[in-house]
């Protein structure tokens, strides 16, 4: 086993020498491209760097709180270095995530994402985060077609880029493509293996091929990483009442209703359960406590699977 001594205030330089240990002690040639690649760095401030990664361990959650705390720490970024083409992408994210939760209408989201894309690319033009973003908005507007071969250069320009599998794999559900879809959910998982949104989205992928057991044991495994991710609660909700598990889907379903985040979707899908189990009292009761926040639910039904 071998130790690293080396002083750690400039992280790029130290990412760069850990790589070409590692590819020396696997007796791995690096190519002059991935050389040069190694040599880039996103940014001259090692404090923007930092406070990007903060606002994407925040943008991660997928929380309205932890998405506030991400912009805060995004804007921040391009404040110390305006030219860091990164902190463009994660602004662009968090408009995106914002506009899909119905947080922001798509009047004031739409024209900042694109405009925070196109800034990131015209700092970087083959940044895989940006081109990602770009893929992702193409999906909220039904270009899949579009979706799908920017998210393919994606892939192709960043391998290990969890997040572009994750995207794509949305894409290919969407064209109906389920098995794909599984198949790059798994690869996304692979390389984020506590990824509580990748986990769920095979899950879904399975649920929407009608393999709904599977789909349950999926949420289910989920769940054991992160108990207090809400939105697989109502996945699960919906597969165990579509199997007739109604009991369970009770019990998914009010623990989803609990949540600040899913509140008005949690209690709509409560609703729909115990108007499927026939169970009235329970249906007029959940109807009666949550009128005022499942009419503000109406205006945004869906659930994101991103």
């Amino acid at each position: 086993m071998q130790s690293y001594d080396r002083d750690l205030t400039d992280i790029f330089a130290v990412q760069g020498d850990i790589a070409e240990r590692v590819a020396a002690a696997l007796k791995v040639k690096l190519l002059s491209k991935e050389k040069d690649a190694l040599d880039q760095k996103p940014t001259g401030s090692p404090e923007s760097y930092s406070l990007y990664l903060k606002g994407r361990y925040f943008w991660n959650e997928r929380t309205r709180e932890g998405v506030k705390k991400a912009i805060r720490y995004f804007e921040e970024a391009v404040r110390l270095d305006p030219n860091f083409a990164l902190a463009y992408s994660g602004l662009t994210d968090r408009y995106l995530i914002e506009e899909d939760r119905g947080w922001a209408s798509h009047s004031k989201a739409g024209p900042l994402t694109r405009g925070y894309a196109e800034k990131a690319l015209e700092l970087n033009a083959d940044l895989a985060e940006a081109h990602a973003s770009l893929g992702l908005a193409l999906d909220e507007q039904w270009d899949l077609t579009g979706a799908e071969k920017e998210l393919k250069r994606v892939i192709a320009l960043k391998p290990n880029y969890a997040t572009a599998y994750h995207w794509y794999s949305n894409v290919l559900g969407g064209m109906g493509r389920y098995e794909e879809a599984v198949e790059f959910e798994k690869r996304a998982l692979e390389l984020d293996p506590y990824s509580s949104i990748f986990g769920q989205g095979i899950g879904i992928h399975l649920l929407l091929m009608g393999r709904t057991r599977e789909a349950i044991a999926q949420f289910e495994k989920t769940l054991e990483i992160d108990p207090g991710f809400a939105s697989v609660y109502i996945w699960k909700a919906w597969a165990n009442e579509r199997v007739g598990n109604f009991d369970q889907a009770i019990e998914d379903a009010e623990k989803a209703a609990k949540t600040q985040e899913n509140v008005g979707l949690g209690k709509l899908n409560l609703a729909s359960i115990y108007a499927w189990a026939g169970k009235e009292s329970g249906l007029s009761n959940c109807l009666r406590k949550s009128n005022p926040t499942l009419q503000e639910t109406t205006s945004h039904r869906h659930l994101s699977a991103w």
